[in-house]
């Protein structure tokens, strides 16, 4: 028969590789968790595109535009239209000119 004492002293020596064995797994669980996985940033391929009507007209006019550019995958969030207040030139770009617009104005717009 085995030594009581003994059975008692080897006891810690058997548990203290259990204790660090668990202390790492746990450690080694939380450092996992933590981790985030890599994934490669997705490049954004389609730009923003301003569409800016001609002498006369408004935004509307770029709505069929609009429509071909998101049916071929186009994010309409990317899609925007601009509508002058003024959408006519005028004749002299130097002479001011009722209910028409400057390029400055276009401009500062």
């Amino acid at each position: 028969m085995s030594d009581p004492e003994e059975t008692v002293s080897s006891k810690p020596q058997f548990r203290a590789p259990k204790r660090l064995t668990l202390k790492g797994a746990g450690l080694l669980a939380l450092l996992l968790a933590g981790c985030k996985a890599i994934t490669p940033t997705p490049v954004d391929t389609h730009p923003s595109i301003l569409f800016v009507h001609d002498n006369g007209e408004s935004a509307a006019s770029w709505q069929t535009t609009l429509w071909r550019f998101e049916s071929n995958g186009w994010p309409a969030s990317k899609l925007h239209t601009l509508d002058l207040p003024y959408p006519f030139a005028r004749d002299d770009d130097t002479q001011p000119q009722a209910g028409r617009s400057s390029s400055a104005d276009y401009m500062a717009y």
